[in-house]
């Protein structure tokens, strides 16, 4: 399961190390909220903030509308929904025991933490999905035979022109023989589709009826694994020509939704490998 994952807290990505208000730093505060289009700065004991005015800042009550707490689920719908209030570029004070314990900002999806746990979790879903592969029986040579068929089966622009699965059967079968010495010796020395690509296995695994392309949309789930391998992050930032700093809150929306559909998909998959029938399978079982 991936349940560090699908249960990470905000306490899991909130900053605890804080900056806050001191009458000596006034300038580097200012500067520091118009850089990152926030308002407020907690206080030295952690019990009020300051908000940011034209001139310096006015000490105010913790608004109940910018406090969230360590134990809410991020990717939850209802503490997504608690950036839309006031400014999603605001940030937002984590409070325990009556008290600022840290302060969370939609930047902060982007923290090593969730890139680890994300990457580990796709990793674990691309051995899973060779698993079921070999679980059904079929070896290395089914899947170049069936990348020969969809080569065969495109349609060229001009004779010049070579589609995707042309491309593909050439990578894994080149025509001069030292070439393909080379990647048959590779294969032979790894598990089973270890060298072919997530996507393509994918489209492989949907082509053969062993998943549900309802369940498993390639584009999505292609689009994510990309995105998580090249460490991209979840939250995008741009910076104005004032040289503040902008957060595209409606790609991270975007990205939260995909990623619900991979956990559902990572649990379908898992259900289909523990399942029992005449090909029960065990980790034990993985051969070359």
């Amino acid at each position: 399961m991936i349940n560090r994952l699908k249960n990470a807290t905000i306490g899991d990505i909130a900053v605890t190390e804080l900056l806050c208000y001191d009458e000596k730093n006034i300038p580097k505060l200012l500067n520091l909220c118009r850089r990152n289009s926030i308002s407020y700065i907690p206080s030295q004991d952690r019990k009020s903030i300051y908000k940011m005015t034209d001139d310096g800042f006015v000490q105010e009550k913790i608004n109940d509308d910018l406090c969230m707490s360590p134990g809410e689920l991020i990717f939850d719908e209802i503490t997504i929904k608690k950036f839309t209030k006031v400014d999603h570029n605001e940030i937002r004070f984590v409070l325990q025991d009556g008290k600022i314990y840290g302060v969370v900002h939609i930047v902060d999806y982007n923290s090593e933490y969730l890139l680890v746990e994300l990457y580990r979790a796709f990793l674990r879903f691309e051995n899973n999905l060779r698993s079921l592969l070999i679980k059904k029986d079929l070896k290395n040579e089914d899947f170049i035979k069936w990348v020969r068929v969809m080569s065969d089966c495109e349609i060229y622009e001009d004779d010049n022109t070579q589609n995707y699965w042309t491309k593909r059967y050439v990578t894994l079968m080149p025509a001069e023989d030292g070439k393909r010495w080379r990647v048959e010796n590779e294969r032979r020395n790894l598990y089973a589709f270890q060298t072919f690509l997530f996507s393509d296995l994918l489209e492989y695994a949907i082509d053969c009826k062993l998943l549900d392309s309802s369940v498993f949309p390639s584009y999505i789930l292609k689009k994510l694994r990309n995105y998580i391998a090249h460490a991209r992050h979840l939250t995008s930032i741009s910076e104005a020509e004032e040289g503040n700093l902008i957060y595209n809150f409606s790609h991270l929306k975007k990205f939260i939704a995909d990623l619900k559909t991979f956990f559902f998909a990572f649990d379908h998959l898992e259900d289909l490998l523990q399942s029992k029938d005449k090909n029960n399978f065990s980790s034990a079982d993985i051969s070359k």
